[in-house]
């Protein structure tokens, strides 16, 4: 079992254009932003501090203006990497500011990230992987909350299309451990950790 360290990194660049009011990052749930939820999960679990990759200095100040209950904190910056678009591009932009061999991405709309999912998939590490995965219930890959070697990432990047989503590169890569959320001990809420959400309604479905 890989026994090395790992980055959070959390991507915030999207626009939640289907939101309605705001950015998703800044939305509150329990009494906390969404941002501010995912960091704790991430703060408490991750080996440095976590990396924020946002599209645009626009949108940073944007979402960090909104998301009051960040700030101060000691967390990295990074932008989108222009070689890709979507979440490769926040990926990529997050590895010039990551240390570790191996870094946990997630987005900025998981809710229900805990830290104990987090420690959960860092534990699944081997020796010979690239990448650690949950796979839902109905077999398909969760790759927005997943664990990566950070060389196996740049080992891929130039075999990558622009416009390559995240399924593509855990295709790409050598060995992927999957991890079946049914498999997750009881006290592991996997599946729950994996929920994202995109619009006003789905967050009102996860605070009922």
């Amino acid at each position: 079992m890989a026994t090395d360290g790992f980055s959070a990194v959390v991507l915030v660049g999207g626009e939640s254009t289907r939101f309605e009011d705001g950015h998703k990052a800044s939305a509150r749930l329990g009494g906390r932003t969404l941002l501010r939820r995912v960091l704790d999960a991430a703060d408490a679990a991750s080996a440095g501090p976590p990396v924020l990759v946002f599209r645009s200095d626009e949108q940073r100040r944007t979402v960090l203006d909104a998301a009051e209950d960040v700030a101060g904190d000691a967390v990295g910056l990074a932008g989108d990497a222009e070689a890709f678009q979507g979440p490769l591009a926040g990926l990529y932009g997050a590895l010039d500011a990551v240390e570790t061999p191996w870094l946990f991405l997630c987005g900025c709309d998981m809710p229900l990230v805990s830290a104990t999912a987090i420690d959960y998939l860092g534990g699944r590490r081997t020796g010979d992987a690239d990448a650690v995965v949950p796979v839902d219930s109905s077999g398909r890959y969760e790759p927005l909350f997943a664990m990566y070697r950070r060389d196996a990432l740049l080992g891929v990047e130039p075999s990558l299309p622009r416009a390559a989503g995240v399924r593509v590169l855990v295709d790409r890569l050598g060995s992927v451990e999957s991890v079946p959320v049914s498999d997750a001990p009881e006290h592991v809420p996997l599946d729950a950790a994996t929920t994202n959400v995109n619009t006003r309604t789905e967050l009102e479905r996860v605070r009922n």
